[in-house]
């Protein structure tokens, strides 16, 4: 088994106090120095630095230097609300410096008060907006906002969809999840299914119309978040542990931030853990959780890239 992706939290310090993820209202773990991400296997080729907020670590472009040293050939992305504009702009030569190919993702869960509301902080549409010109301003190659969708955001995806297309951005969506481990409890706040559908449809018309390659991938994604939405079970097995895992702020080790199973430090080696702790993969392989988020997802369609073109291409011809 060879890691090539994983989700790492270096922070569970949040500056937003969003409807989506109760990481903000729990107490933060310890964090670790940024020389503890040498241990990191140098295989991993896709990085989602995540938090709580990542810009809250002073370190934070210590951090990307000792992963990008540590993983040469690594791809680091940084998910952020876009709330510390200022700080952004300070530490974005480092970490374009760092990491040549770093990419952003800002949070767009909707259009002003909607967004606003959904964070939970007034003013944060207007602040990731002026974080998402920060970036294009420094010249970053690789910019994205994600879309989280809840009860209530559902008719203003597909407006963020079309915001993003015209500047340029990458657009990734999900739907709203619950964990143990990371998000919190969020079932009362599931988007409405008919209102979910219908919108995840008209983007899944638009990606694969698209002329862009990846956005008719993209495409295949919200097809499988369809099928979450209507209760079916994922398309594809889950390959947590055995391609991608979680790292916490603490540095321990889990299958995934939606499976509360905590290996251990990742200072004990990668490998080791999984060597001495084989029902992980029992609980990867039995997990009922169903989820569907990009950062878990992409490593799965990377590995089944010929089942996802067969989809693309049967579709294509049906033209839907």
């Amino acid at each position: 088994m060879i890691a090539r992706e994983a989700v790492i939290a270096v922070t569970h310090r949040c500056n937003a106090r969003c409807r989506i993820c109760d990481i903000w209202s729990g107490e933060s773990k310890p964090e670790v120095e940024p020389s503890y991400y040498f241990h990191l296997p140098d295989t991993l080729r896709n990085i989602n630095i995540t938090g709580g907020e990542p810009l809250l670590r002073d370190d934070l472009p210590e951090i990307v230097e000792v992963m990008a040293e540590r993983c040469p050939s690594v791809r680091i992305v940084v998910s952020t609300n876009g709330l510390l504009t200022g700080r952004l702009e300070k530490f974005l030569p480092r970490l374009k410096k760092a990491a040549s190919n770093i990419a952003f993702r800002v949070s767009l869960d909707g259009l002003r008060e909607t967004h606003d509301g959904v964070r939970q902080i007034p003013g944060a549409y207007e602040k990731a907006v002026r974080s998402l010109d920060v970036l294009r301003r420094g010249k970053v190659r690789d910019i994205g906002v994600g879309f989280t969708m809840i009860r209530g955001n559902e008719n203003e995806m597909i407006p963020v969809f079309d915001m993003a297309l015209k500047n340029g951005w990458q657009f990734t969506s999900t739907v709203v999840h619950s964990s143990p481990i990371f998000f919190g409890d969020h079932k009362d706040i599931v988007p409405d299914k008919a209102k979910a559908l219908a919108a995840f449809g008209e983007l899944r018309r638009r990606q694969l119309k698209s002329h862009v390659i990846k956005d008719r991938f993209r495409a295949w994604f919200t097809d499988g978040l369809c099928d979450v939405l209507e209760g079916r079970p994922r398309p594809i097995k889950c390959r947590a542990l055995r391609d991608f895992f979680y790292l916490d702020p603490s540095g321990n080790v889990y299958p995934c931030h939606m499976l509360d199973e905590n290996l251990g430090g990742l200072d004990r080696g990668y490998e080791n853990l999984i060597e001495t702790h084989p029902k992980s993969l029992d609980s990867v392989d039995s997990c009922l959780k169903n989820c569907w988020m990009t950062c878990t997802v992409a490593p799965i369609m990377r590995e089944s890239k010929f089942k996802v073109l067969h989809w693309i291409m049967k579709k294509g011809l049906a033209g839907k």
